[in-house]
């Protein structure tokens, strides 16, 4: 029995000048708006943030599941996104988003780990659902 498609739903509410309430299920309240660039604050999510996040969280996910699968144990993992928007021919859009990582596993995984990092990155949905090119830099230490 196949699990796709798989849907996903959010509730955004916003009454007045008030920030943007996201909710999905019993999930936790995201506030979120527009960022300083476009008349917002730096004090809760913008969508912005929320799309680099995405993109880093579903990396980061796919990793591990994906390391759990072969018996490979992450010892400690720090992913860092950066999104940048820009003009282009369409308009407005994300030009890029790179995904900083530092990993580190045991002494005779880093081979084995560092391939897996790609993996993970070329079967991340997120990022294979947007048009903006996903690179990935990693630093895959020993424990």
């Amino acid at each position: 029995m196949s699990r796709f498609p798989i849907p996903y739903e959010v509730e955004l509410d916003r009454s007045g000048t008030a920030p943007m309430t996201l909710t999905a299920g019993q999930r936790p309240v995201l506030v979120a708006g527009p960022p300083p660039e476009f008349g917002g604050t730096d004090t809760w999510w913008s969508p912005e943030h929320l799309l680099v996040a995405a993109t880093a969280s579903c990396m980061t996910a796919t990793y591990y599941a994906m390391a759990e699968r072969i018996g490979l144990h992450v010892v400690a993992f720090k992913c860092k996104g950066r999104g940048v928007l820009d003009k282009s021919e369409g308009g407005v859009s994300f030009t890029a988003i790179e995904l900083d990582v530092e990993l580190m596993v045991a002494q005779g995984d880093v081979t084995r780990a560092r391939k897996l990092l790609d993996d993970a990155k070329a079967r991340c949905f997120v990022a294979s659902s947007l048009r903006a090119p996903v690179s990935l830099v990693a630093q895959v230490s020993p424990a």
